[in-house]
């Protein structure tokens, strides 16, 4: 930035694109070792976002050398509307900016005096933007952060039965939970209106839990054409919340179930998965629908809950507290957003995912004729 304003060079040789043939090319190499010496672990993206967010908190932090007795005090611990995060990026706005404003007088100095070589010019305009979108992407992880809750979002999908005054409970799907609320899709969800109150039972594996809650956002269009509603979770008694905590906390069902995970594929594996045509991304589920199954080979009609992924193509993902065996014949009825399905499936175990509660049993699920 300075030596696009200054038009100052800290090497003084530098008029040729010799410069460019070495600056680019060891950037380049450090960042590709940097990635797979680390296996997948080191995502130099996030590592240097990371360095933008602190540097400041770093520079300030050496000035306690200087200062006399700091006295000590408690930060906010509760995400409040009342506590704003724009004081504490100002510094990573005043980089974006300078940086920005950086690049164009370096160009007018170039085409007016001949300030820098051109070379020069390119190598510098090139960290100005590297500069300018690591500040934009902390600026923008603040502000738009997705967690502003006090309690962390669980991505895990629950079956939830909300009591309808017209008629029998519904069963909904529950997203995005936490101990102070969640966001639920359903038929009722779509007649529900800012601050109407809901009631109704979320179920976990170890059975019910009674729950109040209060609706207090809308969305239209988050989970495709499907409106979704936020909900402030209303606890009658200390009891339930902490059974559904020792659940979402005592699980490791979100990584498991969405397949999730801290690593991603180095440059060297994406570009052979690439080269395979598998693609470099999973699709993930993005939607889940709630069912009532009964299993036809067995017994009885005993009806149960669970959840089928909402994917049209390749094999869905069938969850359920109840283990099926290796292999099971399933009729289900799937409860969808405006109307009813049913869904003969043949289910083959996947995985068992414990839990400090109770198991959830995954399954993969092949469409079967009805029958």
């Amino acid at each position: 930035m300075l030596v696009l304003v200054l038009g100052w060079l800290p090497i003084v040789d530098i008029a040729s694109v010799t410069f460019l043939w070495h600056f680019i090319p060891y950037y380049v190499l450090t960042f590709w070792a940097f990635e797979e010496i680390n296996r997948g672990y080191g995502r130099v993206l996030q590592t240097e976002q990371f360095n933008m967010t602190r540097f400041w908190a770093l520079m300030v932090s050496t000035l306690g050398w200087f200062r006399g007795r700091i006295t000590f005090s408690v930060t906010p611990k509760n995400v409040s509307s009342h506590h704003g995060d724009h004081h504490y990026i100002i510094p990573q706005y005043s980089i974006l900016a300078a940086n920005a404003i950086a690049i164009p007088f370096g160009i007018w100095g170039l085409s007016g005096y001949g300030a820098l070589p051109t070379s020069a010019l390119v190598a510098n305009i090139l960290w100005s933007f590297v500069n300018i979108g690591l500040a934009a992407l902390v600026v923008a992880m603040t502000l738009l952060r997705r967690h502003r809750r006090n309690e962390y979002r669980f991505p895990v999908p629950l079956v939830v039965r909300i009591d309808d005054p017209s008629g029998p409970s519904e069963l909904a799907i529950a997203e995005d939970v936490s101990l102070s609320g969640f966001r639920i899709y359903s038929r009722l969800a779509q007649e529900m209106v800012l601050h109407d109150k809901i009631s109704g039972r979320l179920l976990i594996p170890d059975g019910e839990i009674s729950f109040s809650a209060e609706v207090i956002g809308e969305n239209e269009g988050e989970m495709g054409k499907v409106r979704t509603v936020g909900c402030r979770l209303i606890w009658p008694d200390d009891a339930a919340r902490d059974r559904l905590g020792l659940f979402l906390y005592g699980s490791n069902l979100q990584w498991r179930v969405l397949g999730l995970s801290d690593r991603v594929h180095t440059p060297l594996e994406s570009l052979q998965l690439w080269l395979m045509g598998h693609g470099v991304h999973a699709n993930a589920v993005r939607r889940w629908i709630p069912v009532f199954y009964q299993r036809l080979d067995v017994s009885g009609d005993q009806q149960w809950v669970g959840l089928i992924s909402g994917n049209t193509s390749g094999p869905r993902t069938f969850l359920t507290y109840d283990a099926l065996g290796s292999e099971a014949d399933v009729q289900m009825l799937m409860q969808g957003k405006y109307r009813q399905q049913s869904l003969r499936i043949r289910a083959d175990f996947s995985e068992r995912v414990g839990n400090s509660v109770a198991p959830v049993y995954v399954y993969q699920a092949a469409e079967r004729a009805a029958g």
